[in-house]
């Protein structure tokens, strides 16, 4: 399975799943990354894990941007324009991917959530 990053560098990524639990290993790319903390946007979702709803929090984020939530398989559950609270109580228990795009489709930010 590869996975995109918000800057397009694909990494492989093998998934292993062991009674009810789901167990991630990244291999490092063949390249050094750098980590450019100062470049990134400022959106956070929270609480993580969360039960019903979630909150987005962000200086960059506006009314036409969008948010994703995948299942683990890629599965496009759930698709809305940004709202600062993102309910979402009939999501059964687990482990989804948000995913927040801005008008163009180019992602701002993708992260794991857990549904408790």
């Amino acid at each position: 399975m590869i996975i995109n990053n918000i800057r397009n560098l694909r990494y492989p990524l093998l998934i292993a799943l062991m009674a009810a639990s789901v167990t991630t290993f990244a291999q490092n790319p063949a390249k050094t990354a750098k980590t450019e903390a100062n470049n990134r946007p400022s959106v956070f979702l929270s609480p993580n894990p969360f039960r019903d709803v979630l909150f987005l929090t962000s200086e960059v984020i506006k009314p036409r941007h969008k948010i994703e939530i995948y299942s683990l398989i890629g599965e496009l559950l759930f698709s809305k324009q940004v709202e600062t609270v993102v309910r979402l109580p009939k999501f059964p228990r687990g482990i989804y991917l948000a995913r927040v795009t801005d008008e163009k489709g180019q992602q701002v930010i993708s992260q794991k959530i857990v549904k408790l």
